[in-house]
């Protein structure tokens, strides 16, 4: 009930408040739910993934995972197609300077001084 009306200190508090000893699957997946709600998505797939390790028939904990993961990829693949990707390795970086310096330099202007 307070995870529905997104009251989640209150709700996480109270399941800290269970001894370690009964915690049980569902206890992980709630901490999961306060988890993503908080855009804490590693540790919300840590609790779903462990939710799931106690309870592996549980089609909800499943569910919350993968629909989880999904909106990852989800974002992962339109970012990337947006030009907001990490760098593979230095080379690409390197890269992506001199080009960059080649440009400012037919331009007038000089990013890299060295060369």
């Amino acid at each position: 009930m307070l995870i529905n009306s997104n009251r989640l200190d209150e709700a996480q508090n109270e399941l800290e408040k269970m001894p370690a000893s009964s915690r049980t699957a569902y206890w992980y997946y709630l901490m999961g739910e306060i988890s993503k709600r908080r855009g804490w998505y590693n540790n919300a797939r840590q609790y779903y993934q462990t939710a799931i390790n106690m309870d592996p028939s549980n089609v909800t904990y499943r569910q919350a995972y993968n629909s989880m993961m999904n909106n990852a990829q989800t974002y992962t693949y339109q970012s990337n197609g947006r030009g907001y990707r990490g760098m593979d390795n230095t080379c690409d970086c390197c890269t992506t300077l001199l080009c960059a310096d080649c440009c400012c330099e037919c331009m007038g202007g000089d990013l890299i001084r060295c060369c």
